[in-house]
């Protein structure tokens, strides 16, 4: 059994003009074994309404610890999860921030860890979008 839990987001770019302030966002995080999509979870942060965050430095960062997957899983699963970040407009075309991937292979055991923008080289860490970062973590829960 794995757990998967979002702990943090840092907007860079929130896509809103200084007048209307902070970015009103959601995060809809999608999770897949083996490209079935009898077996995709999908789970939205906040459950109902927004989260307002700038992308001003100081007042960019929201700690969410939102469970966003948690369920059995086998030896032979690949698993797909991603994220998806929307800005929310009231009169304005929502906009949509860079899609976070990551896949999965190999025992469940290898996947366990703590997921940051820095814990791969400069350049090619998937945690780190153009427009926001995302930190989570994959935890075993005993059955």
């Amino acid at each position: 059994r794995i757990r998967i839990v979002l702990e943090k987001v840092r907007i860079l770019d929130d896509h809103e003009p200084w007048f209307k302030g902070r970015g009103e966002f959601r995060f809809t995080a999608a999770t897949t074994f083996n490209r079935d999509g009898c077996r995709r979870h999908m789970a939205r942060v906040p459950e109902r309404g927004v989260l307002k965050i700038s992308d001003k430095p100081g007042s960019n960062e929201r700690t969410l610890n939102a469970c966003v997957f948690d369920g059995l899983v086998s030896e032979s699963d690949r698993m797909e999860f991603s994220i998806l970040p929307e800005e929310q407009d009231w009169l304005d075309p929502d906009d949509v921030l860079g899609r976070y991937y990551r896949q999965f292979d190999g025992p469940p055991e290898s996947w366990v860890g703590l997921y940051s923008p820095d814990d791969e080289p400069a350049g090619s860490d998937p945690e780190r979008q153009a427009d926001w970062l995302v930190w989570y973590r994959i935890e075993s829960i005993p059955i």
